[in-house]
């Protein structure tokens, strides 16, 4: 097992919170290495993605705006109704995973700027509610 911490900071709205995705190894590929949890604050939330399908993108092509998610949800649809999710808006993170598959070792130093228009957000849809929420800042892997 591997600890990659994650930190978001400079956001120009929300909260600025730092956290760690679990994963078997660190040579795998993002897209294809599903996290065995995913934190923020120390562990004051914690998830596990589904195994299956834990973790999704979604461009639009549109906007050009651009979301990778890890979630608990284990269905199709790109809205859950149910279970966790930390979706993360960031059209260069997303080409970095979805495009050059960056691996799990290949994150940790780099750091991706966030949407200043959409919310990156940790969402509990069982409650409903956003325990962590900002709009722009950045992301940093360590």
């Amino acid at each position: 097992m591997a600890t990659i911490n994650y930190t978001i900071s400079s956001v120009s709205s929300g909260l600025t919170w730092s956290g760690t995705f679990e994963v078997t190894t660190t040579s795998n590929q993002v897209k294809t290495e599903i996290p065995t949890s995913v934190t923020a604050d120390s562990s004051a939330y914690t998830f596990t993605p589904d195994s299956s399908v834990g973790f999704k993108y979604y461009p639009d092509a549109t906007l050009g705006h651009n979301y990778v998610t890890w979630r608990t949800y284990n269905g199709e649809s790109q809205y859950p109704d149910s279970g966790s999710s930390f979706d993360v808006w960031s059209s260069n993170l997303y080409t970095a995973i979805v495009t050059n598959n960056i691996t799990w070792a290949g994150l940790v130093g780099n750091s991706y700027s966030l949407n200043t228009t959409k919310h990156s957000l940790i969402y509990n849809y069982n409650a409903p509610y956003a325990p962590y929420f900002c709009m722009g800042g950045t992301i940093a892997f360590s």
